[in-house]
């Protein structure tokens, strides 16, 4: 087996055991985003797959516009996984957090409670 789709299956198990792991937390930031990545990188291949460059774009060593269904699925949950264990190791290393971005879902806002005022007269 090659080293990158190698790394790419590495990759796609990694995140599918994250998103488990954010589906027990309940985490709905996190579930959502991961989905979208996930639904992002497959519709981005079946397009590129469709478009004139895909006869010259070779992945394993097939025309990405001669690959099927299941395998554009694979190779866009793939990528999808890739870039978001590189987005992992940005946010690990980027101490700063220079690169902030606000969640996919916003998070509900914090209630404040105060005891009820009295007015005396």
């Amino acid at each position: 087996m090659q080293f990158v789709p190698l790394v790419a299956a590495i990759a796609l198990i990694w995140k599918i055991v994250d998103f488990a792991k954010l589906v027990r937390a309940r985490d709905v930031n996190g579930i959502v985003t991961q989905a979208v990545v996930w639904v992002a990188g497959v519709a981005i291949f079946f397009l590129l797959a469709s478009t004139d460059y895909a006869t010259g774009i070779r992945i394993g060593g097939v025309v990405l516009a001669h690959l099927n269904g299941p395998s554009l699925i694979l190779i866009g949950l793939s990528a999808g996984s890739s870039a978001a264990v590189g987005y992992d190791f940005k946010r690990a290393v980027d101490h700063s957090d220079s690169a902030t971005m606000p969640p996919l879902i916003p998070t509900a806002p914090s209630t404040i409670t105060t005891a009820p005022v009295t007015h005396r007269g």
